[in-house]
């Protein structure tokens, strides 16, 4: 009940009831952001008539400072220019545009300079983006989507939830840049690499990325949404990460054909091949390593390994091979390397430009150099 309000015209007293409402909804006031050069005036005094007006649970829980923002390089004046104001901006750029350029020109707390070849490059790619949700954004017609993953659409959607969990972080911490990173730019290249390597079901993802961006760019989002829906994403829970949804396996096999993709590449730059074999480490080296991981530091590994007869035969290649592991920080992939070659040969041998064969028979000193998650390259003309 509103006090101080007894005699009036019931009428008053309700509009007087409603905007008591109003102002509790938003207050108090979580954050205030304000740019630097307002710090001794502005928001000083912003502080001030808060904590001389009302109590201390309506004073403002945080204030936030931003950086200047120049034009082509200048800073902007009212007075002198250069000038550009938001109004402008929008009708030379479009809303979705402009928002996505100034959360994505630099962080808060730092100053932004607003490009006009930037902000036409930033416009290209949201096009690209509208047109790729336009071409992709299909019913598959699969009743149960999950029963029918293939390996590459499980790292899409494993990919998916750890970008929905960069994009919180950093949206928790008003990185808005980082933020924009993650859920627009990394999540394109994650896509067209899925596209590129053959994948069919881009829709698997669609909802929920149209969720994440849309307080970046509210309209595309919205209408892109309405392709498939007759409510409104705006309204739709925000994706929330599922730790349950990343898939390891299916991250480290598309990790290690990117790898062999670029390791091959980058030999071809000096050796004209039309032919490279492909020799994955021998078992016991997996094994080691593992319990190398596990032990931490070489003197404590070969204690552990020595146990085993097999390794203590090998001697000297064992002890070699556990102090480069633990130099190299242990960081090798534990998968199945010559199913994963083997399933996606053909597509490396596209990406590369020369045959490609699994095979151990080449020369022991390249041989002896595959580590597991990093096999040995042979190139042949």
């Amino acid at each position: 009940a509103c006090s101080g309000l007894e005699g009036l015209d019931e009428g008053f007293k309700e509009t007087v009831k409603r905007m008591r409402e109003d102002f509790l909804y938003w207050y108090p006031v979580d954050l205030r952001s304000s740019g630097k050069d307002l710090v001794a005036n502005h928001l000083l005094f912003f502080l001030f008539h808060h904590i001389a007006i009302f109590p201390p649970d309506l004073w403002p829980r945080a204030i936030a400072v931003n950086g200047y923002v120049s034009l082509e390089g200048k800073k902007m004046s009212k007075s002198k220019g250069p000038l550009l104001t938001m109004k402008r901006a929008v009708l030379e750029n479009g809303a979705d545009v402009t928002r996505l350029y100034i959360l994505y020109a630099s962080e808060y707390d730092s100053d932004a300079d607003w490009r006009r070849k930037d902000v036409e490059s930033l416009s290209q790619h949201l096009r690209r983006f509208y047109e790729l949700i336009r071409e992709n954004y299909k019913d598959d017609g699969e009743k149960d989507p999950k029963s029918t993953l293939t390996l590459l659409d499980r790292w899409l959607l494993s990919r998916f939830q750890r970008i929905v969990k960069e994009t919180t972080d950093a949206m928790e911490e008003l990185q808005t840049r980082r933020a924009v990173n993650a859920a627009f730019f990394e999540i394109m290249s994650d896509v067209r690499w899925y596209l590129r390597r053959g994948g069919k079901r881009l829709s698997l993802i669609i909802d929920d990325w149209l969720k994440l961006l849309s307080p970046f760019i509210p309209h595309i989002c919205e209408e892109l949404w309405h392709l498939r829906h007759d409510d409104f994403v705006s309204l739709q829970k925000y994706p929330e990460y599922d730790e349950g949804k990343v898939d390891a396996e299916a991250e480290a096999a598309e990790e290690y054909v990117k790898e062999l993709i670029s390791d091959i590449k980058e030999i071809l730059k000096f050796v004209k091949a039309k032919k490279v074999y492909v020799a994955i480490a021998e078992p016991w080296k997996a094994e080691v390593l593992n319990l190398a991981v596990k032990a931490g530091n070489f003197k404590d590994a070969m204690k552990e390994i020595m146990k085993d007869e097999r390794f203590r035969k090998m001697g000297k290649e064992v002890s070699n091979f556990v102090k480069k592991a633990i130099k190299d920080g242990g960081d090798f992939k534990i998968l199945n390397e010559e199913k994963v070659i083997q399933e996606n040969i053909e597509f490396i041998s596209k990406e590369t430009g020369v045959e490609l064969e699994l095979n151990q028979d080449i020369p022991e000193k390249k041989r002896k150099l595959a580590m597991p998650g990093k096999p040995a390259l042979y190139a042949v003309s």
